[in-house]
C-alpha cells in the first residue's frame, strides 16, 4: 500500500519557538494552498497546529524517513534538515528563523539560507509572506544538481570558510 504524499514542515530543535511558521503553514493549509497532508516537527513552539498532524520532536532517523518520504518540505534555515534535503533531492522552501522575532539568538540561518538560494539548491522565503508564493514555484522548479552527500558538507563547510564561522557547531 502507497502512503499519501505528504508535506514535512521542520521548525528544528532549536530552544526558541518557531510559531511564526507554524501558523502560516495552518493559514496556508486552510486557504487551500498547501493541498497535500502536512507533518510538523515543531520543537518548543508554543503554537499547536490545527490542520496538520505535529510532535515536538522527532528521533534522528525518524526525522531522515520524513524528509526521504515527503513529497515536498518546508524546512527552517537549519545545516542540518537541508543538508538532509539536498541528500534526497527534495524540493525545499526554506523559511530561516530570525533574531528580531525572538527566534534566534543570531541571523547565522539568514546567511546561509541566502547562499543556498544563490546556489539553486533551495527556494527561499524571507518574508513569511512569500511561502504562498513559492509554493507556487514548486511544480516547475528544480533544485540545482549534486551527487552526493559529501558534496552537500562541501557546500555548508565552504558556507562556514566564507564567513569565518570558527566552528559548525556555531550553527
Amino acid at each position: 500500500m502507497t502512503a499519501k504524499p505528504f508535506v514535512f514542515v521542520s521548525v528544528g530543535t532549536d530552544p526558541q519557538p518557531f510559531d511564526r511558521l507554524l501558523r502560516e503553514i495552518d493559514r496556508l493549509i486552510e486557504v487551500g494552498i498547501i493541498k497535500e497532508l502536512v507533518f510538523g516537527q515543531t520543537g518548543y513552539s508554543v503554537y499547536q497546529m490545527q490542520r496538520a498532524q505535529s510532535v515536538p520532536f522527532l528521533d534522528p532517523i525518524d526525522f531522515q524517513e520524513k524528509i526521504r518520504q515527503a513529497e515536498w518540505l518546508i524546512l527552517h534555515g537549519g545545516a542540518g534538515g537541508i543538508g538532509l534535503a539536498m541528500q534526497y533531492h527534495k524540493k525545499c522552501i526554506v523559511v530561516p528563523r530570525l533574531a528580531r522575532f525572538g527566534e534566534h539568538a543570531n541571523d547565522h540561518q539568514l546567511e546561509l539560507v541566502q547562499a543556498l538560494e544563490k546556489g539553486g539548491f533551495i527556494l527561499a522565503s524571507y518574508n513569511i509572506n512569500e511561502i504562498e508564493k513559492q509554493i507556487q514555484k514548486l511544480p516547475n522548479w528544480k533544485p540545482a544538481g549534486f551527487s552526493s552527500a559529501k558534496t552537500v558538507l562541501v557546500i555548508l563547510d565552504e558556507f562556514v570558510q566564507k564567513n569565518n564561522f570558527k566552528e559548525l557547531k556555531e550553527f
